[in-house]
């Protein structure tokens, strides 16, 4: 069983591995990972925007009715600790990018999907998040409907024992296929 300090070595390590497999406890131990992750950066950033408010007078422009440009200004106009939490957001959010995809894909394998189901359910995913900021409320609807669907599907996928699909005409891979995995010295992905 992999531990929660083995699967955040292995989710660096595998940054851009796209085949094999990552177990549940795997994927689950990384998400609890993330989630402290982005706890801690949360409130960092609001410590540094009550610090900031304390320090200067917030224009209600900027609160209420920002746009990208107001963003950036108040971002080079705030105290240097809350353009750094910022910026460490950034830093964090694209580094994790696409160890995210590959530890995804990864678990979809596990489960016992095709490779090419495994892409398609997150590209699918990924467009529907994007079609999600569109301002049209019936661009809006459609898209959370499909966003909606495919997280479900993707959630199912990631609580799916290894192998379960495995078979399954179409969207299984074959039972005597087995995806290559990178071995570490005492854990396999």
């Amino acid at each position: 069983m992999v531990t929660m300090w083995q699967a955040f070595k292995n989710f660096w390590r595998g940054y851009v591995n796209f085949t094999g497999q990552s177990t549940r406890a795997e994927y689950w131990w990384m998400a609890l990972w993330q989630f402290i992750i982005w706890t801690v950066w949360v409130i960092l950033l609001v410590a540094s925007l009550v610090a900031d408010a304390s320090l200067h007078d917030i224009d209600d422009k900027v609160i209420n009715h920002a746009d990208f440009g107001d963003a950036v200004h108040f971002m080079f106009t705030s105290t240097p600790i809350l353009a750094a939490v910022l910026i460490l957001g950034a830093i964090l959010y694209l580094a994790m990018i696409l160890p995210n995809i590959a530890l995804l894909i990864r678990r979809y394998r596990d489960a016992g999907t095709a490779t090419w189901i495994a892409w398609v359910i997150w590209i699918l995913s990924a467009v529907g998040g994007v079609v999600s900021n569109v301002n049209s409320d019936q661009h809006f609807a459609i898209a959370f409907s499909f966003t909606g669907l495919f997280g479900i599907i993707s959630f199912i996928l990631t609580v799916l024992p290894t192998d379960s699909l495995a078979g399954i005409t179409g969207i299984g891979r074959p039972q005597n296929e087995t995806p290559s995995s990178f071995n570490d010295d005492d854990n396999e992905l």
